[in-house]
């Protein structure tokens, strides 16, 4: 009973919370009626003044002291740390084992702790942070426990030689498969099929499963037909069926939102407490939607503190590189570092700066998208199922490669003028050509020293290159890499330059795997030794 004033009452099972008035409120009603209000504030505050009511904070206070005599809070903490973070006495089973160091083996505690309750265990680790070296020896600790006796992991190509040395030094039985070939096709039986298909058949409560790069499956459905992935099936049977352990690794879960989070928390055995409503907080009656929305997934809701629920699910163990500088690192005046052994890896020093620059052409181009000049009729599309409807495609292409580069914007005013995108713009082909035309000429006629952003660049990348740093700079579209290596060498010619994309007859298009892999061993041949 809510007694809001002295003409309302709120009765009903709920509670005084957002998500408690409006989803989760049963029967509840505002009671306006003057006598039954009367009544519950009379019974209120019958109840508030009667005569064996008394203060229980005195009662209170001396029960918490009394359990302050026991123990003082500081032997508590260290007993939760004692119970949480054990000390690992486990010899490494070879020279070349990699052991793992102090930050790494609070993590491996709390993955051993979901894989022993819950069978599996999402990790979210920066980049650099050890996910390889953490996933091996949770690996063989459970091997040592004798809770597996295999381990099958599932990882892009780039990493699988790092896979297999982590693996093969820990002495434990595995194999290491392409992740990608979870989504092929049945008909295509090739020998990397085969083999993938008949070890999960052969898989059983005694193997661990590892996902490597698990943000791969930030979608269920395909993008080209909605269908379900082939993927999802072909794991849920030996993780839900045949209860293999299993543990997805990533550094960066989600693109956009809750659903990439819950994609890839549904690959898990389906273990938590059931609750029949989706991301979104909707309900259903049991037994009604349950393939759907899978009562019993781990998941989060639809709102705005998602990532804070999901670091707070009993599956998931989140740590970042500010963590362990924080908590684990040796602090001295040359910088921040954590001991591997006898080596010291530096923790890099992180500093945001927002850069305020014009965009070209500003009138011109504001005054073309606000009269339509790049909106097109509504046409519908398929993605991953779900038909959308859209009129202003292009002119979305356009304000990202206007902020991004010149040459960016030339490519999309030279479509939209040609009219080589599939669309049925508003404007005709020669209001488009009589407008777009002349900003495209200026553009054009553009030099380097008449693009603002990009003499800012100019001007860090010179002081750095002084102080001796060396530089990335990532790019939102392929055209601006190809802009910016014309121009830096323009302009800064003594500059060594690398540049992932290429300029081909068509589009610029992403160099070769290999051609970049090389590039970046060149970029840090100290580090990648």
């Amino acid at each position: 009973v809510y007694i809001i004033d002295d003409d309302n009452v709120l009765l009903g099972s709920t509670n005084l919370t957002v998500n408690g008035l409006r989803r989760n409120a049963e029967s509840a009603g505002s009671i306006r009626d003057p006598e039954r209000v009367d009544f519950w504030v009379k019974r209120f505050r019958a109840y508030w003044n009667a005569p064996d009511t008394y203060d229980l904070t005195e009662a209170l206070l001396e029960a918490l002291l009394a359990w302050l005599d026991l123990r003082p809070p500081y032997d508590v903490y260290l007993k939760t740390v004692q119970a949480l973070i054990p000390e690992d006495d486990t010899q490494a089973p070879r020279d070349s084992y990699k052991m793992p160091v102090r930050y790494q083996l609070v993590v491996i505690e709390r993955v051993l702790r979901q894989l022993r309750k819950w069978r599996g265990a999402m990790l979210v680790a920066s980049t650099g942070l050890g996910k390889t070296i953490m996933a091996t020896h949770a690996a063989y600790r459970l091997s040592q426990e004798g809770r597996i006796r295999n381990v099958v992991v599932f990882a892009p190509v780039a990493v699988q030689l790092d896979w297999e040395e982590a693996m093969d030094s820990a002495g434990l039985n595995c194999t290491i498969i392409t992740r990608n070939l979870l989504d092929r096709g049945g008909g295509r039986r090739g020998r990397k099929m085969r083999r993938m298909l008949r070890t999960l058949d052969r898989v059983d409560d005694q193997y661990l499963i590892v996902v490597d790069e698990s943000q791969y499956f930030k979608n269920r459905l395909r993008a080209k037909d909605g269908k379900p992935r082939y993927s999802f099936r072909r794991l849920a049977e030996p993780v839900r069926q045949k209860h293999a352990y299993i543990v997805l690794l990533t550094a960066t879960p989600f693109a956009k939102g809750v659903r990439d989070l819950n994609n890839q928390l549904h690959l898990l055995p389906h273990s938590a407490e059931p609750t029949y409503c989706n991301a979104e907080g909707q309900f259903t009656i049991p037994g009604m939607r349950d393939d759907e929305i899978s009562p019993c997934a781990w998941k989060v809701r639809e709102a705005d503190g998602f990532f804070e629920e999901f670091i707070d699910l009993p599956v998931s163990t989140v740590i970042s590189t500010s963590q362990v500088a924080k908590n684990f690192a040796e602090h001295i005046d040359a910088g921040d570092y954590v001991s591997f052994g006898d080596e010291k890896r530096w923790i890099p020093e992180i500093a945001i700066r927002r850069i305020k620059v014009p965009v070209p052409l500003e009138h011109a181009m504001s005054a073309a998208i606000r009269a339509d000049y790049f909106k097109h009729h509504m046409f519908s599309f398929q993605h991953r199922g779900v038909w959308q409807r859209s009129e202003t495609t292009i002119q979305k292409e356009a304000e990202i490669a206007w902020t991004s580069s010149p040459l960016a914007l030339e490519d999309v005013l030279e479509k939209t003028i040609s009219g080589d995108y599939e669309v049925d713009f508003v404007k005709s082909d020669d209001q488009r050509a009589g407008v777009l035309a002349p900003i495209l000429e200026r553009l054009k006629a553009m030099s380097y020293q008449d693009d603002e952003k990009f003499m800012a660049l100019c001007h860090y990348i010179r002081r750095f290159h002084q102080e001796g740093k060396k530089v990335v700079v990532f790019t939102e579209r392929l055209a601006t890499a190809v802009y910016l290596e014309q121009g830096l060498a323009q302009e800064i010619p003594y500059l060594h330059l690398a540049n992932a994309v290429q300029q081909t007859e068509g589009d610029p298009e992403l160099k070769d795997f290999e051609d970049v892999l090389e590039l970046l061993l060149d970029f840090a041949p100290e580090a990648n030794a």
